[in-house]
């Protein structure tokens, strides 16, 4: 738990640091001093943890007072993004309202330029109905008179002038009235409305709002976990005297956390006992020492199917249980060399680890087959290149 928490520190994941951290210190101060065998602890083991604590309690402090800090950073910064955002979208109805508003002046002009335009054509017609004189008709047979008749021949001659055919001159038939003349063009009280478009700063524009992408190194919610594909092929032949007596056997995966990805650079062996459907693991406290030694983390464990697929029994789903419930991301290599598979497995998320973690029957016993407890891990990437150590503590 430490080593995790330290390894968080270092990554610059002050909150996962801190919640181990944290639960570490409700361990020791809450939960062990009510263990039966916590009075059988010697005075100096006593002082040593108290002191261990308050160590830890302090970089707690400084770490909760950076979380602060960094929250408060983004909130302030969430605010003004807020703000800059809602002022962006004033900004954006008050343009809307704007252009809404001109098109519905526009409108407005055009249908009274319409209506101007008809009514001064209707103006028109009326004036020149009003100044066109009627025919002029003779008042009497001596019209006749009037014009000059050659001889006997009644019909009268062709004028030679054709103005003088009809007392109405040509000018006030032909020519459009000086009220239709006004028509060919447009009031200059029209003309020149002009509609002034609302000048916009753009520097005052909001910049967008970045929100980070998702990060690669995530599959599902968990974080990369990448195995060395030759260290299945050592720890096989490791294995290979065990597989032959129908012995299974065991191992853990260790490793470190670099740029939020999790590696597996260790194998440790430790000593164990081993049936032809089982293993357990003797001494553990030799894992523990040495990966606090070299502050190795336990990504999961691997161990061997003699004669069997590759598959989670009940009793594998348990002991794995408690590697995922510590490291989400934990796995289990099952590999059946007898058939010459390897599968990787993880409980699932949303059923499987929470059902195992409280079943609590012991030994080989049924589990429902659905919703599935254990499914193939899908956040790991085998590495060809990469290599790993394998650290025999059986001898």
């Amino acid at each position: 738990m430490l080593r995790m928490a330290k390894m968080y520190l270092d990554e610059g994941e002050l909150e996962n640091s801190f919640i181990l951290y944290t639960k570490y210190m409700t361990l020791f101060i809450e939960q062990i001093p009510k263990h039966p065998d916590y009075g059988s602890l010697t005075e100096l083991e006593r002082i040593t943890t108290r002191k261990k604590l308050e160590t830890i309690f302090s970089i707690a402090e400084k770490i909760k007072a950076s979380i602060r800090v960094s929250y408060t950073k983004k909130y302030e910064q969430w605010k003004e993004d807020m703000e800059k955002q809602e002022a962006e979208e004033q900004l954006r109805q008050l343009q809307l309202y704007e252009e809404q508003q001109k098109r519905l002046k526009e409108q407005k002009q055009r249908e009274e330029f319409e209506k101007e335009k008809n009514w001064r054509l209707e103006q028109g017609r009326e004036m020149l109905r009003n100044t066109e004189p009627p025919p002029v008709y003779p008042e009497s047979v001596d019209i006749i008179d009037t014009y000059s008749l050659p001889g006997n021949d009644y019909t009268p001659s062709v004028p030679d002038n054709e103005e003088d055919r009809s007392p109405v001159s040509r000018q006030s038939v032909y020519s459009p009235s000086p009220s239709l003349c006004s028509l060919q063009s447009i009031p200059s009280s029209i003309e020149n409305r002009a509609i002034s478009t609302p000048s916009i700063d753009r520097s005052t524009k909001p910049r967008s709002l970045l929100s980070p992408g998702p990060d690669s190194t995530y599959i599902h919610g968990l974080r990369l976990v990448i195995v060395p594909s030759g260290g299945i092929d050592t720890f096989l032949d490791l294995a290979k005297q065990n597989t032959e007596r129908n012995v299974e056997m065991c191992g853990i995966l260790a490793g470190k956390m670099s740029h939020n990805q999790l590696m597996v650079t260790h194998l440790l062996l430790p000593k164990q006992t081993g049936t032809s459907d089982s293993c357990t693991t003797d001494n553990e406290e030799d894992i523990f020492l040495y990966q606090d030694k070299y502050d190795l983390i336990t990504l999961g464990w691997i161990h061997t199917h003699p004669s069997q697929t590759a598959f989670m029994s009940s009793v594998d789903l348990h002991t794995h249980c408690s590697y995922q419930l510590m490291m989400p991301e934990a796995i289990a290599i099952v590999c059946a060399p007898k058939y010459d598979t390897t599968s990787i497995f993880s409980l699932t998320s949303n059923y499987g680890l929470d059902y195992i973690s409280q079943c609590q029957q012991k030994g080989f016993h049924p589990h429902p087959n659905e919703p599935p407890i254990y499914e193939e891990s899908v956040h790991i990437k085998l590495d060809n290149h990469a290599r790993i150590t394998v650290i025999d503590l059986r001898k």
